[in-house]
This record gives structure tokens, C-alpha cells and sequence, in this order.
């Protein structure tokens, strides 16, 4: 039943890998890219967002330093007009998304040791 568990928990962390993977290469960047199109990726981004950290609060508790550095991969940017006036922030730009993939990468390689 455990050994069955473990597979079950190993499958999701790929399928997060993938799925983070994906929206990573399809997010917009904070660098020389145009913010203004970051909404149509964030929606995703964000949903992927929360079923990763609620995966990885079910195995390791919200507390646990794993979670955390998870949550810390993903910053809020500010986005300014041309005319230099403040738009919106946005959060889940393609480079934060390549940050929480290899953190989920690296809880599915923590998670291994520990079994």
C-alpha cells in the first residue's frame, strides 16, 4: 500500500514538472518582453501555482522549508506604461516559472531519498 502511495506521489511530481515546464515556456518575460500579454499565461500559471504548493504542503506540511522555498520562487513585478505610469503588477513571468519548476524537480528528487 506505501509502495503504492510513493508511485502515486512520484507521477503527480512529474506531471507538475511537465505541466510547469510548459507554461514556463509559454509565459511572458520580465526581461524585455511586453508585460501587457502577461495575462493570458498568469491564469494558468497560476493555477498550476496552487495545485503544486497544496501537493507539496499535503507531503511536507506548510511549514517545511521545501514548501517555502517553493513559494519564494515566484515574485511580483510592477509594470509601467509608456508613458512611465504604473499598470499592474504581475506575478508568474517566465523566469519564476523555471525557478518553481526546478524546485518542484528537486522535492521529487528529495522526496525519493526520503522513502
Amino acid at each position: 500500500m506505501a509502495e503504492n502511495q510513493f508511485n502515486q506521489d512520484c507521477a503527480i511530481f512529474e506531471e507538475l514538472i511537465e505541466k510547469g515546464k510548459t507554461l514556463a515556456e509559454e509565459a511572458q518575460s520580465v526581461r524585455g518582453g511586453n508585460l501587457d500579454d502577461a495575462p493570458k499565461s498568469e491564469q494558468k500559471c497560476t493555477s498550476w501555482f496552487i495545485e503544486s504548493r497544496n501537493f507539496l504542503i499535503s507531503l511536507f506540511g506548510e511549514d517545511d522549508l521545501d514548501t517555502s522555498v517553493f513559494r519564494k520562487s515566484f515574485g511580483t513585478y510592477k509594470s509601467m506604461n509608456l508613458m512611465g505610469f504604473y499598470s499592474g503588477d504581475w506575478r508568474f513571468v517566465k523566469e519564476d516559472m523555471y525557478n518553481g519548476g526546478r524546485s518542484i524537480r528537486r522535492n521529487l528528487l528529495l522526496f525519493q531519498e526520503r522513502h
